[in-house]
C-alpha cells in the first residue's frame, strides 16, 4: 500500500463502537465509514473502508469482504474518475459536509450525505430513481399542460369566434378570448359572468341577453345550463348594450365533465351573426317594400285608367251633354297624362337599378328650367287654391346638365311640395349663387315630414302614408329620382322640416358655371 496511516490512524474505527456498528447494519438506505490514508507530506492519498453495511454492498455490487480493509479507490475506481474522490478529502480537510440530491450515477438517481468522522467520513446514500423519475414526468407533464394552456390561450385569441371558459360549475367565474372581450365591451382581465354572487368585481351592467324577445335570467343563459349538464346546440341570442346597440350571437354551449362524469364547467363557443341578421331584416323589409309597391302601382295605374275608360264608355253612349263633353275630354287627357307619367317614372327607375340611364350634359340656364317646371304645376296649384311663387335671380345662370332631367328633378319636387300642401297653402321657389354652386330652394306649407321619416325621404318606393287607401296618390319614387340626377350631375339634395303640419324644405346644390 503506498502511503501511510497518520498519527492518529484509527480514530474513524474506533469511533465505530459496537453499537453504532449495530445501527449500520440495520439501516436502510446504503452507509460507510472510511479512514484517511496520507502520505508523508500528509496529505490524502485514499481511503480505507472501514465498515459498510448490505444495502451498500447491494447498491455498489461487491460484497462486504472484498471491500473491508480494501483501499476505496482501488476497490472502487470510478470514486476517482467521477469526482468524488475530491468531495470526500474535502469534507474531511474542511470538516463542512455535503449534501447532493439527485445526482446521476450508472442510469440511476441518489441523495448523498457526507460527514467528517475522525480522520476520515461517513457517507449514506439513497436510490430515488423512482421519485425522480416521477418528477421528471411531472415536470414534463406539466410543461405539455402549459404548452397546451398556452396553445388553447392561442387558439382561443386566433379563432374568429368568442369562445367562453368556465371551470366551476355555478359559472361564478368564466373567461373570454380576446374578441370575446372586444365583442361585450370589457377588459380582456374582467370575469365575464353574469352568475349572482361571484368573487371579485360584480357582473356586468351595461348590456342584458335576450332570446325571442324575452330577457334570459343568469341561470338561463347557455354558460350556466351547459355548466349544469344540458347541450346546447344551434344556440341564438341577442346582446342588448344600454346605449341601444344590438348584437347576435349565434353557437354551441357543452359541459365539461369530471372523470366520472359528473359536470365541472361549461365551455361555449359564438359567431357574430349581426351582419346577417341586419342583411335578413333589410331583405324582409326590401321584401315587404316591393308587394307594397306592387300594389301601390297596380292602384295608382288602375285609378287614372278608370277614369278614362269611364268617360270614353259615356261619350261613346252619349249620355254626357254637349255642353260637359269638354270637361269629359279634359279629364280623359289630364288622367292619360297622369299614367304616361307614372310609366315614364317607372321606366326611370328600372335605368337607375340597371344603370342604363343616360345624360345628355351641355350649358342650360336653370333659371330657365325653374320657370317652366313651376308652370308644369301651376294647374294642379290653381285647382287646390295653392299660390305658388318665385324669387329667382335675375340673368342668366347656366350649369352643365341634362335640360329634360333636371326639369325632371324640379317637376318632381314641386309636384310633391303642391301634392301635399292643403288647399290654400302656398309653395315658394328660390334660387341664388351659393360659392361655386347655385342653391335651388323649393319650401312650402304643407304636412310636414316626421322626423323618424326624413332619413329615408329620397329612398325609393318609400312614402310616409303607406297602403293602397292613402289620402295622396303616388308611388314614392318622385324624390328618389330627383336624388340620383341631382348626384348624377354633382351635386347634392336635402331635406328639412320642423315636423308634421310645419311644411317641408327641399334644398338642391348644382356645380354652377362660370364665364
Amino acid at each position: 500500500m503506498t502511503g501511510t496511516a497518520a498519527p492518529d490512524s484509527g480514530r474513524t474505527r474506533r469511533l465505530l463502537d459496537e453499537p453504532l456498528r449495530v445501527c449500520i447494519d440495520t439501516m436502510l438506505d446504503p452507509f460507510g465509514a472510511y479512514e484517511a490514508i496520507r502520505n508523508e507530506h500528509g496529505a490524502i492519498v485514499d481511503f480505507e473502508i472501514v465498515q459498510v453495511n448490505d444495502p451498500a454492498c447491494a447498491a455498489l455490487g461487491v460484497s462486504r469482504e472484498r471491500q473491508i480493509g480494501q483501499r476505496l479507490c482501488e476497490s472502487l475506481p470510478t470514486v476517482r474518475t467521477s469526482g468524488d474522490f475530491d468531495i470526500y478529502v474535502r469534507v474531511v480537510d474542511t470538516g463542512v459536509p455535503f449534501i447532493q440530491d439527485g445526482f446521476e450515477r450508472g442510469g440511476r438517481f441518489w441523495d448523498m450525505r457526507v460527514s467528517r468522522l475522525g480522520d476520515g467520513f461517513v457517507a449514506s446514500w439513497r436510490d430515488v430513481t423512482a421519485r425522480e423519475r416521477l418528477e421528471r414526468d411531472l415536470q414534463r407533464s406539466n410543461e405539455a399542460l402549459r404548452a397546451r394552456a398556452e396553445e388553447l390561450a392561442v387558439l382561443m385569441d386566433a379563432t374568429p369566434a368568442t369562445v367562453f371558459i368556465s371551470t366551476d360549475p355555478d359559472c361564478h367565474a368564466i373567461r373570454g378570448s380576446r374578441l370575446a372581450y372586444e365583442l361585450l365591451r370589457m377588459p380582456s382581465t374582467a370575469n365575464v359572468t353574469m352568475t349572482p354572487g361571484a368573487a371579485g368585481p360584480p357582473a356586468p351592467t351595461h348590456f342584458t341577453v335576450w332570446q325571442d324577445g324575452v330577457r334570459l335570467h343568469p341561470h338561463e343563459l347557455p354558460m350556466q345550463r351547459a355548466a349544469r349538464g344540458e347541450e346546447l346546440r344551434n344556440f341564438e341570442e341577442e346582446i342588448v348594450f344600454n346605449d341601444g346597440e344590438r348584437m347576435w350571437l349565434y353557437g354551441n354551449a357543452v359541459p365539461l365533465r369530471n372523470s366520472d362524469g359528473t359536470p365541472r364547467g361549461s365551455i361555449a363557443a359564438f359567431v357574430d351573426i349581426s351582419q346577417y341578421k341586419r342583411a335578413e331584416h333589410e331583405l324582409r323589409v326590401a321584401l315587404e317594400g316591393k308587394d307594397q309597391f306592387l300594389a301601390t302601382m297596380s292602384h295608382e295605374l288602375r285609378t287614372p285608367l278608370t277614369a278614362v275608360m269611364g268617360y270614353a264608355q259615356m261619350l261613346q253612349q252619349g249620355v254626357i251633354a254637349p255642353n260637359r263633353q269638354r270637361h269629359a275630354l279634359d279629364t280623359i287627357s289630364r288622367n292619360a297624362a297622369l299614367q304616361l307619367q307614372l310609366i315614364d317614372d317607372i321606366l326611370d327607375v328600372s335605368g337607375i337599378i340597371r344603370g342604363k340611364l343616360v345624360l345628355d350634359r351641355r350649358p342650360v340656364d336653370l333659371t330657365m328650367i325653374l320657370e317652366a317646371a313651376t308652370t308644369t304645376v301651376l294647374p294642379t296649384a290653381n285647382r287646390k287654391r295653392i299660390a305658388v311663387t318665385c324669387d329667382l335671380v335675375s340673368g342668366h345662370w347656366n350649369v352643365e346638365g341634362d335640360e329634360r332631367r333636371l326639369h325632371q328633378v324640379f317637376g318632381n319636387i314641386l309636384t310633391n311640395s303642391v301634392k301635399f300642401t292643403p288647399e290654400g297653402g302656398s309653395v315658394h321657389v328660390a334660387m341664388q349663387p351659393s360659392g361655386d354652386a347655385l342653391e335651388v330652394r323649393i319650401s312650402d306649407t304643407g304636412i310636414g315630414i316626421a322626423p323618424e321619416f326624413l332619413p329615408r325621404v329620397f329612398e325609393r318606393f318609400t312614402q310616409e302614408e303607406g297602403g293602397t287607401t292613402r289620402e295622396h296618390g303616388g308611388l314614392g319614387i318622385g324624390l328618389s329620382i330627383a336624388h340620383y340626377l341631382v348626384t348624377r350631375h354633382g351635386g347634392t339634395i336635402s331635406a328639412h322640416s320642423d315636423g308634421p303640419g310645419h311644411g317641408s324644405m327641399i334644398r338642391v346644390l348644382l356645380p354652377r358655371l362660370t364665364d
